[in-house]
């Protein structure tokens, strides 16, 4: 995976039961970011690195994410950070500071209007980051919310905690296409 790019990516226990679907980001040569979906895999992915004797770190980072979807959502954010967002593929990533708030812009979101998630690395900014965020957003009307399950629902867009139970597989859950059975090397819940 390069930095600055994303991907979506359903994780299996050894049984291949479908246990999160979270998107990976490389933010850097060293660090591999899991944005998580309805459950906590903290605990799961310290008992693989501890299990397959992997030389990595695995911490819970101070990382909070603010989606902003819809329509408007790409002329906001180019607003508050430029018109380089303009230019940012789906599922691709920045990660920048501005206006002295950490964060990765990323081209993503749960919603099929399209829009952008932005993951703030300091949570004492995050009342900085909401001002910026809704100060700018005025005068394009925007609102706050929540997951809109119609929507989500409508556009087939998979949510792990309704779509799936702990004894489903990602083919039973309609995202088998993102599981490649055919890659020479081993995963977890490939047999």
């Amino acid at each position: 995976l390069k930095i600055g790019v994303a991907k979506y990516a359903p994780l299996c226990d050894h049984e291949g039961r479908l246990i999160n679907d979270p998107v990976v980001l490389r933010v850097d040569e060293e660090t591999i970011w899991l944005s998580i979906a309805d459950s906590d895999i903290l605990l799961w992915a310290r008992a693989i690195a501890g299990e397959g004797d992997y030389d990595v770190e695995i911490t819970d980072p101070d990382v909070s994410p603010l989606a902003v979807q819809g329509p408007k959502a790409p002329a906001l954010i180019a607003q508050v950070f430029g018109d380089w967002t303009e230019e940012l593929k789906f599922f691709h990533f920045r990660r920048i500071t501005h206006q002295g708030i950490p964060l990765v812009i990323c081209r993503s979101g749960w919603s099929k209007q399209g829009g952008f998630e932005l993951f703030l690395e300091d949570s004492d900014k995050g009342a900085d980051l909401w001002d910026l965020i809704w100060n700018t957003g005025k005068d394009l009307g925007i609102r706050p919310g929540g997951p809109n399950n119609v929507e989500r629902m409508e556009n087939f867009l998979f949510s792990w905690g309704s779509d799936a139970d702990p004894e489903c597989d990602p083919f039973q859950s309609a995202i088998g296409q993102y599981v490649d059975l055919g890659v020479e090397h081993d995963f977890i819940g490939k047999e």
